[in-house]
């Protein structure tokens, strides 16, 4: 775990320490010679060290007859999140499909918000970039971050393989039940776009991400500016680079 926490420092040392981490905990597997869910609390406490606020996607499938229960909900994003889900001091932001993990200072201000947009005015989503947080990759692929769809919300009237529905239910959350009515900007379904972002890896180098090894695993991190922005400039000039089928929605340009 040492050689993990000077990777982290070496990672963070010029960026915003309020972190969002995208993880996949496979390819730590090798190192895990104790109890895996103690292994990744010894990975969790070191970044809880290493920042001021840390966040975690929790994401799930919405609502199930009307209800999406966010305490009790398991997180669809990976063993890591779940586990930091559970923590004590771990608090769940207010949306049924795009919910994160929080601990730190930012918890009282980022759960009490309530977009109407998933990703849109006043959501988490916006939060990230108006605060420049620094994302922050582990195990992951570089450029695999949800954070990505954001730009094609921002660019949501050149993005032709998305469009806007609205779902309405009951959230529960720290016991209480709150109606919610949220949109989301949906892939299509016929056909059904598929995205690939491994291509921009190279452009987010140049706009500043850092990527440090520790055992042969690659972390990186860049703040949510430099990669939204980044972004958005390659979406101007190609409103399809952020699929891969991109073939089956030339036609509707």
């Amino acid at each position: 775990m040492k050689q993990f926490d000077l990777a982290i420092k070496k990672l963070l040392r010029d960026f915003n320490k309020t972190i969002v981490v995208y993880s996949a905990i496979f390819p730590f597997a090798k190192l895990i010679k104790e109890d895996p869910k103690k292994y990744c609390l010894g990975l969790i406490d070191i970044l809880k060290y290493n920042t001021d606020s840390l966040f975690m996607p929790t994401f799930t499938n919405g609502f199930t007859n009307g209800v999406c229960n966010l305490d009790k909900e398991k997180s669809t994003t990976g063993a890591l999140t779940e586990i930091f889900r559970t923590l004590k001091n771990t608090k769940r932001t207010f949306c049924p499909f795009f919910s994160f993990g929080v601990y730190g200072e930012a918890q009282n201000e980022v759960i009490s918000l309530r977009p109407k947009e998933a990703w849109g005015a006043g959501s988490l989503y916006e939060w990230f970039y108006d605060n420049n947080i620094t994302i922050l990759t582990l195990g992951t692929d570089i450029t695999h971050c949800s954070f990505t769809h954001y730009v094609e919300w921002l660019m949501r009237d050149k993005i032709k393989y998305r469009y806007n529905k609205t779902f309405s239910g009951n959230i529960i959350l720290n016991g209480k039940s709150e109606n919610c009515r949220t949109t989301l900007f949906v892939r299509q379904l016929n056909p059904s776009p598929q995205n690939d972002w491994t291509w921009a890896a190279d452009n987010y180098i140049n706009a500043g991400m850092k990527i440090v090894e520790y055992n042969g695993i690659k972390l990186s991190a860049i703040s949510a500016r430099k990669k939204i922005d980044t972004l958005v400039e390659l979406v101007k000039k190609d409103n399809n680079c952020l699929i891969s089928n991109r073939e089956l929605f030339e036609t509707r340009d």
